[in-house]
């Protein structure tokens, strides 16, 4: 009896997963805003979890410059992680700059999403 109790308890797990698991959202990321270290350049990365095509860009402030840099700008896949290196802030005021992810085919129900990346001011 205790045989069968052990096989049974192994068995049971088994036969809920026979169903196929799906995505269910066609974009996303785990954060919609991040903090950005000021003081020396480096990187971090965005995971991005997809099952349609994207492109990534930047918006920055009324400065226009470009401190941010992707490793890939396009992708597809559950588990994409975009690594950007970023520069120093040399500024006395801190920079806000979004990347914005766009699904090249809207008809599937995907929305864009915007990452908020700030930086304080160099101290």
């Amino acid at each position: 009896m205790r045989k069968f109790l052990i096989i049974l308890l192994c068995v049971l797990p088994l036969l809920g997963c026979s169903k196929k698991w799906e995505w269910s959202v066609p974009l996303a990321v785990n954060s919609t805003e991040v903090d950005v270290p000021g003081n020396l350049a480096g990187h971090l990365y965005i995971p991005i979890y997809s099952t349609v095509r994207w492109n990534l860009s930047f918006e920055y402030d009324e400065s226009g410059i470009q401190w941010l840099h992707p490793d890939i700008t396009s992708g597809k896949g559950y588990n994409v992680c975009v690594r950007i290196e970023y520069d120093a802030n040399p500024f006395p005021e801190e920079r806000i700059a979004y990347a914005v992810i766009v699904p090249e085919d809207t008809s599937t129900g995907a929305e864009t999403i915007r990452v908020r990346l700030k930086q304080p001011a160099t101290k």
